[in-house]
This record gives structure tokens, C-alpha cells and sequence, in this order.
């Protein structure tokens, strides 16, 4: 095999990698009220952000969706993990492992074209969240609502994907 074919050959398999690579699945994410949700943050700042944060991590879990396929998520109430101590100067979330689990209610929808593939309501709670495994660093932040959107996402949504 030539240079030339052999640069044909590797410009072929790139294309199909990066191809492979685009191919993805989008979401819609809305927010049903979300200056009435449990718990999404202490104050209009807090709540954007972690709103902002989940947007962001809905989009990542719909990438591995197949190629056009769309995940729309309307999320109905936000209880983050812990609870807010806003009596010290600056908030602070205190984790207990006690009731103050996280808790996410969304209806959901995963669409390929016009069809609709699956759809539904989930109330999402990890009641053992302190107790589990130890969260991935990529999580980042709200670190334990997103393993509960991982756990939510392999089991519901993910099953549909050819």
C-alpha cells in the first residue's frame, strides 16, 4: 500500500469517527415554575445557576442519545440534596444523609422525528445518597442529582436507543 492510499485510508476512517462522534440526540429542557420548586437554591442567583447546571447536564445525557432523536424534559419540582443554612454570612448546604435527600419530578418525552419513542413522569429521590458510592468528580457540581439523572437516564431512557 502506497502513501497515498494509506492517507485515503486514515482520511476515511476519520471521517466515519467524527461522523460517529456528531451523531447525537438533543433535548428541550423547560422549568414548570421554578420560583415555586422545594429547593433549587437559596435566593433568584442560586436557583439560575443550578437550573442553568442542570440544563447543561440534561444536554450531556441526551448526546448519547442515537442521531435525531430528542429528549424533551419539563422538570416539575427541584429538592437539591441537604439543606441551606443561610444564618452564617455566606449560605451554606449542609449534607446530613438524614430527610433532606434529593428529589427531581419531570415529565419527559424522547422523540425520533415525529415519533414518539417513549414518554412519561418520573419522581426521582436518592433516599442513600451520603451512602452509596462515592460520586464521580466529573459531576461537578450538584453532584448527587446528577448520578440520580445517570441512574434515571440508564433505566428509562437509555433502553430505548437502538
Amino acid at each position: 500500500m502506497n502513501a497515498v492510499h494509506k492517507i485515503s485510508l486514515l482520511a476515511a476512517v476519520l471521517a466515519t469517527v467524527g461522523t460517529q462522534a456528531l451523531a447525537a440526540g438533543s433535548t428541550q429542557v423547560s422549568y414548570l415554575h421554578p420560583e415555586k420548586f422545594s429547593d433549587a437554591g437559596f435566593g433568584t442567583f442560586e436557583r439560575n445557576r443550578t437550573l442553568r447546571s442542570l440544563t447543561e447536564y440534561f444536554e450531556v445525557l441526551a448526546k448519547r442519545l442515537p442521531d435525531g432523536q430528542l429528549l424533551r424534559v419539563e422538570v416539575l419540582d427541584v429538592d437539591l440534596a441537604g439543606e441551606v443554612w443561610p444564618r452564617t454570612p455566606s449560605e451554606v448546604r449542609v449534607l446530613r444523609g438524614r430527610a433532606d435527600w434529593p428529589h427531581l419530578s419531570l415529565r419527559y418525552t424522547v422523540l425520533d422525528g415525529s415519533r414518539t419513542v417513549r414518554a412519561g413522569e418520573s419522581h426521582l429521590a436518592d433516599m442513600n445518597y451520603l451512602f452509596g458510592p462515592p460520586v464521580d468528580q466529573r459531576y461537578g457540581d450538584l453532584p448527587y442529582e446528577k448520578r440520580m439523572l445517570d441512574r434515571w437516564f440508564n433505566e428509562q431512557i437509555a433502553v430505548v436507543a437502538p
